[in-house]
Formats: structure tokens, C-alpha cells, sequence
């Protein structure tokens, strides 16, 4: 995977999850906030991605490791994984 992908991810999840707190559904916000990281990235030309069943355990922990501590590395790579197998799919 290439620098830009990357990039794009990293800037698309800070988006993502800095504009959680403005979404106005009290049990939406998860699905309005992948919504957004989805629509950012099919802007730079990268495919959407979905995380399955089996993973949204650790992107439910990773994004609660996000939001309490402010650490968004595990978060990140939940995502930037996502991301690579969706690419790898589409291969």
C-alpha cells in the first residue's frame, strides 16, 4: 500500500471521528461517522470499506481506546487493515 493511500486514510479517520460528536442521532452516530470516512475515501479514488461482523469487535475497542485516551493508532490500523483487504478483494 502506498504512501497516499495512507494519508488519505489517516486524514480521513481524524475527520471521521472529530465529527462523531456533531452528529445529531443518539444511536447514529457510529453509522453517520463510517458513512463520511466511506465517502472521503471514494473521493481520493479508494474504495469504500465495511467492517465485517468478525472485525467490529476490535474497531469497537479500538474506537473506544480512540475516544477515552485520545490514542488513535490502534484505530488507524483497524482501518488502514480494512482498507487493504477491501483493496485486495477488488485485485
Amino acid at each position: 500500500m502506498n504512501a497516499r493511500v495512507v494519508n488519505d486514510t489517516v486524514i480521513g479517520r481524524f475527520t471521521n471521528s472529530f465529527c462523531i460528536p456533531i452528529v445529531p442521532f443518539p444511536d447514529g452516530n457510529g453509522r453517520s461517522s463510517r458513512a463520511l470516512l466511506n465517502w472521503m475515501l471514494r473521493k481520493k479514488g479508494l474504495p469504500p470499506i465495511y467492517f465485517k461482523l468478525t472485525e467490529k469487535e476490535s474497531y469497537y475497542k479500538a474506537l473506544e481506546k480512540a475516544d477515552g485516551q485520545g490514542d488513535y493508532l490502534e484505530l488507524l490500523r483497524v482501518t488502514i487493515r480494512e482498507l487493504f483487504r477491501t483493496i485486495m478483494r477488488k485485485s
